[in-house]
């Protein structure tokens, strides 16, 4: 499959340091989109939004992960973005990216983990 063909959908745990994870995910979607890849980034889409909506929504598991994993199952990958030294452990401990990891594995989309350095 060629990359201009692949869908990714880039996940990242949101509650640890939603500003920090919105700022990460972003700068990690435009660098794979600069190098061609098609991106979806859950975060980079709902972050904004959820400003509207109110504080019981900004962090309300249900209704974000009714809005995220329809677009997940048209994806083509899943990664999830693992930041310092804590990073998997804040992906085991995320209710959403272990949701987004369950529908992954249910639809057979392949799951890949990328390590950013938060002092690059």
């Amino acid at each position: 499959m060629n990359k201009k063909d692949e869908i990714i959908y880039l996940a990242i745990p949101y509650t640890w340091n939603a500003m920090e994870s919105f700022d990460v995910v972003n700068k990690v979607a435009g660098d794979l989109m600069k190098r061609g890849y098609i991106v979806f980034s859950p975060i980079s889409h709902s972050h904004p939004i959820s400003q509207h909506l109110g504080q019981n929504i900004q962090f309300d598991y249900d209704f974000w992960i009714n809005q995220d994993l329809p677009i997940l199952r048209m994806c083509s990958k899943l990664i999830f973005i693992v930041v310092g030294d804590k990073g998997m452990q804040r992906i085991e401990e995320s209710r959403g990216c272990q949701s987004e990891k369950a529908e992954a594995i249910k639809c057979n989309i392949p799951i890949h983990y990328m390590k950013y350095d938060l002092n690059f």
